[in-house]
C-alpha cells in the first residue's frame, strides 16, 4: 500500500476509470436532454452512412437507438438494437462503481482490474451482431431496423 492507502496499481487503472466516469456523465447529460426534449435526439442524429449508401448494417448500427432505449428503461429493446451498448454500460458501470468503492474505502476493497480481454469480448460482440443482422437481411430478408 502507498502512503495514502492506495496501491500503485490503481495509478495505472485510474485513467480508464476516469474515462468511465466521463462516459457516465455524458450518458446522464443525454438522459437529461431526452427528458427535456424527447424527440430532439432522434431527430438530430443522422442515419447510418453505411446502411444508407452501401446497404449493409455496420457494426455500430442501432447504437444510438440502443442508448436511447436504455435511458428510457427499455432494456430488451436496447439489446435488440445493439447488444454491445448494454455490454459497455454494464461492464463500465461495474468498473466505475468498483473504483468508487475502492477510493471511498481507501483501498479496503479491491478495485476491478481492466483487461484487454474485455475489449476483445466487446469487439467480438460487435462483429457477431453485424454478421447476424446482415445474414438476417440478405438471407432471410428480415429488416432489423428501418
Amino acid at each position: 500500500m502507498a502512503a495514502n492507502g492506495l496501491d500503485g496499481g490503481w495509478r495505472e487503472e485510474r485513467p480508464i476509470w476516469i474515462i468511465g466516469n466521463i462516459m457516465f456523465t455524458l450518458l446522464l447529460a443525454v438522459w437529461i436532454i431526452d427528458r427535456i426534449a424527447p424527440d430532439f435526439l432522434e431527430q438530430s442524429t443522422p442515419s447510418c452512412f453505411v446502411r444508407k449508401h452501401i446497404g449493409i448494417y455496420c457494426t455500430g448500427c442501432g447504437a444510438t437507438r440502443a442508448v436511447l432505449a436504455v435511458l428510457r428503461g427499455r432494456l430488451l429493446q436496447s439489446l435488440y438494437y445493439n447488444v454491445v451498448v448494454m455490454y459497455i454500460i454494464v461492464f463500465y458501470g461495474v468498473y466505475v462503481i468498483r473504483g468508487w468503492i475502492y477510493l471511498l474505502t481507501k483501498g479496503k476493497y479491491n478495485y476491478m482490474k481492466f483487461h484487454v480481454a474485455y475489449v476483445f469480448a466487446g469487439l467480438g460482440i460487435v462483429v457477431l451482431q453485424a454478421v447476424i443482422k446482415n445474414v438476417a437481411l440478405y438471407v432471410y430478408h428480415y429488416t432489423w431496423m428501418t
